[in-house]
């Protein structure tokens, strides 16, 4: 699967290689999990914007904010700084800047009640994916076991989810700035799409969430 879209992300890959080896001179006061918190910020301004149709600034944002998600991780992987407590609260921020979005987006905003199913099994389950993270977290620290980033990090569905679920909202912002009557072809195009991301993420995440429960259930074993 990741090597089918290979092609696809290595001007992604480029980029962001390009932004960590500018921050190569801050290595010694910047953290990742400085960026983020920067990112867990960002989501009050973001959710702010959201409500008030503010297209430009919202998009600009939440690109920034998508950029900083992959660059906490590239930057804890490039400078040895990986920790589970990182990766927790590299997950835990994904959440809390997804699902209200989308819930805001699908339910409110372009009210598609043909999707409000799809909307509540996506959010109980990313509800259910981060308390078997806690679980998982705890049950480790109850064994006297230092979790390890890979214990509580996203699995390959988990980042294809997350990735639909950056699609989706998105294309729900971008179409708040389009007037349909004005724009009908780009409007039914970026809808579709968006549609089809967020069912996408729907199905990633059922997946994503087997493969977690799927190693909860598993004995626990030192290493």
């Amino acid at each position: 699967m990741k090597q089918s879209f290979r092609w696809v992300l290595r001007p992604s890959n480029a980029f962001m290689d390009g932004i960590v080896r500018s921050l190569e001179p801050c290595r010694g006061w910047l953290r990742p999990n400085h960026i983020t918190w920067f990112r867990a910020v960002l989501t009050l301004p973001i959710l702010f914007l959201v409500g008030r149709d503010a297209i430009v600034p919202l998009i600009v944002l939440f690109v920034i904010a998508g950029v900083c998600d992959d660059l906490d991780g590239r930057l804890a992987r490039a400078w040895s700084m990986v920790s589970a407590r990182g990766a927790f609260l590299d997950q835990l921020t994904d959440k809390l800047l997804m699902v209200p979005l989308l819930t805001y987006l699908v339910w409110w905003k372009h009210a598609n009640e043909e999707l409000y199913p799809l909307l509540g099994i996506l959010c109980a389950i990313e509800i259910g994916l981060t308390s078997v993270r806690i679980y998982t977290f705890a049950r480790l620290r109850r064994h006297g076991i230092e979790p390890l980033s890979t214990s509580v990090s996203a699995n390959v569905f988990g980042q294809y989810k997350y990735f639909a679920e950056f699609v989706a909202v998105f294309g729900y912002i971008v179409l708040g700035g389009f007037k349909p009557h004005e724009y009908p072809q780009i409007s039914v195009l970026v809808r579709v799409s968006a549609d089809c991301a967020l069912v996408a993420a729907t199905g990633l995440a059922i997946f994503s969430l087997r493969g977690r429960i799927t190693r909860v259930a598993s004995p626990v074993t030192r290493t």
